[in-house]
Protein backbone atom coordinates (compact mmCIF):
# COMPACT_ATOMS: atom_id res chain seq x y z
CA UNK A 1 0.00 0.00 0.00
CA UNK A 2 1.45 3.45 -0.67
CA UNK A 3 -0.30 6.86 0.94
CA UNK A 4 0.51 9.83 1.09
CA UNK A 5 -0.70 12.93 3.39
CA UNK A 6 -0.40 16.99 2.92
CA UNK A 7 0.92 17.79 5.93
CA UNK A 8 -0.80 21.92 5.16
CA UNK A 9 -4.01 19.34 5.40
CA UNK A 10 -6.80 21.56 7.09
CA UNK A 11 -9.32 18.78 6.56
CA UNK A 12 -7.49 15.51 7.89
CA UNK A 13 -4.87 15.69 10.57
CA UNK A 14 -1.68 14.54 9.74
CA UNK A 15 -1.06 13.12 12.99
CA UNK A 16 -4.40 10.72 12.58
CA UNK A 17 -2.25 9.43 9.46
CA UNK A 18 1.06 9.08 11.08
CA UNK A 19 -0.95 7.49 14.20
CA UNK A 20 -2.49 4.50 11.86
CA UNK A 21 0.98 4.20 10.37
CA UNK A 22 2.37 3.52 13.58
CA UNK A 23 -0.26 1.52 15.15
CA UNK A 24 -0.02 -0.91 12.38
CA UNK A 25 4.02 -0.84 12.36
CA UNK A 26 3.22 -1.96 16.31
CA UNK A 27 1.57 -5.19 15.06
CA UNK A 28 3.48 -5.26 12.16
CA UNK A 29 7.24 -4.81 12.65
CA UNK A 30 7.70 -5.83 8.43
CA UNK A 31 5.49 -2.81 7.67
CA UNK A 32 7.97 -1.50 4.96
CA UNK A 33 7.74 -4.49 3.39
CA UNK A 34 3.90 -3.55 2.26
CA UNK A 35 2.82 -0.16 3.26
CA UNK A 36 4.52 3.06 2.65
CA UNK A 37 3.60 6.23 3.98
CA UNK A 38 5.03 9.82 2.28
CA UNK A 39 4.09 12.76 4.38
CA UNK A 40 3.98 15.65 1.78
CA UNK A 41 5.41 19.37 2.55
CA UNK A 42 3.13 22.17 1.83
CA UNK A 43 0.07 20.01 0.75
CA UNK A 44 -3.07 20.80 1.04
CA UNK A 45 -5.74 18.13 1.36
CA UNK A 46 -5.52 16.11 -1.72
CA UNK A 47 -4.52 19.33 -4.14
CA UNK A 48 -3.60 22.86 -2.94
CA UNK A 49 -1.18 24.57 -0.63
CA UNK A 50 2.74 25.33 -1.30
CA UNK A 51 3.11 21.54 -2.54
CA UNK A 52 2.33 18.88 -4.61
CA UNK A 53 1.48 14.98 -4.49
CA UNK A 54 3.54 12.63 -5.92
CA UNK A 55 3.06 12.07 -9.90
CA UNK A 56 4.21 8.45 -10.29
CA UNK A 57 2.36 6.82 -7.01
CA UNK A 58 0.76 4.44 -10.00
CA UNK A 59 3.94 3.44 -11.52
CA UNK A 60 5.35 3.14 -8.68
CA UNK A 61 2.62 1.14 -7.35
CA UNK A 62 3.16 -0.88 -10.43
CA UNK A 63 6.77 -1.70 -10.30
CA UNK A 64 6.44 -2.72 -6.48
CA UNK A 65 3.48 -5.20 -7.03
CA UNK A 66 5.14 -6.58 -10.43
CA UNK A 67 8.36 -6.16 -9.94
CA UNK A 68 9.33 -6.11 -6.12
CA UNK A 69 11.19 -2.80 -7.01
CA UNK A 70 10.28 -1.17 -3.21
CA UNK A 71 10.05 2.73 -3.93
CA UNK A 72 12.41 4.39 -1.62
CA UNK A 73 11.58 7.75 -2.66
CA UNK A 74 8.68 9.22 -5.22
CA UNK A 75 9.11 12.32 -7.02
CA UNK A 76 7.20 15.55 -6.71
CA UNK A 77 7.92 18.81 -8.95
CA UNK A 78 5.08 22.21 -8.00
CA UNK A 79 5.59 25.64 -8.95
CA UNK A 80 6.10 27.82 -6.09
CA UNK A 81 4.76 31.27 -5.07
CA UNK A 82 7.45 33.27 -7.32
CA UNK A 83 6.56 31.01 -10.31
CA UNK A 84 9.65 28.86 -10.11
CA UNK A 85 9.59 24.75 -10.51
CA UNK A 86 10.72 22.83 -7.66
CA UNK A 87 11.87 19.43 -7.98
CA UNK A 88 11.72 17.20 -4.96
CA UNK A 89 11.86 13.65 -3.93
CA UNK A 90 9.54 12.15 -1.09
CA UNK A 91 10.53 9.42 1.55
CA UNK A 92 8.50 7.09 3.40
CA UNK A 93 7.93 7.60 6.99
CA UNK A 94 9.66 7.54 9.44
CA UNK A 95 12.19 9.46 7.55
CA UNK A 96 12.29 12.65 6.01
CA UNK A 97 13.17 14.92 3.39
CA UNK A 98 15.87 17.28 4.72
CA UNK A 99 17.21 20.62 3.19
CA UNK A 100 20.94 20.82 2.30
CA UNK A 101 21.43 24.95 2.65
CA UNK A 102 25.04 24.10 1.00
CA UNK A 103 23.95 24.43 -2.50
CA UNK A 104 21.33 27.84 -1.76
CA UNK A 105 19.24 26.86 -4.92
CA UNK A 106 15.80 25.03 -3.14
CA UNK A 107 14.64 24.64 -6.61
CA UNK A 108 16.44 21.56 -7.56
CA UNK A 109 16.68 17.73 -6.41
CA UNK A 110 19.75 17.62 -5.55
CA UNK A 111 19.36 20.26 -2.01
CA UNK A 112 17.80 18.08 -0.51
CA UNK A 113 18.93 14.42 1.17
CA UNK A 114 16.79 11.45 2.90
CA UNK A 115 16.92 11.26 6.91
Amino acid sequence: MLAYHGLADGIIPTKGTEAYYNAVAAILPDIQSFYRYYPVPGLGHCFGGLGQGPTTLFDAMRAWVENGTIPEELPVSFTDTAGQTNNRFLYPYPAQTIYNSTYRDSIVTKCFYCA
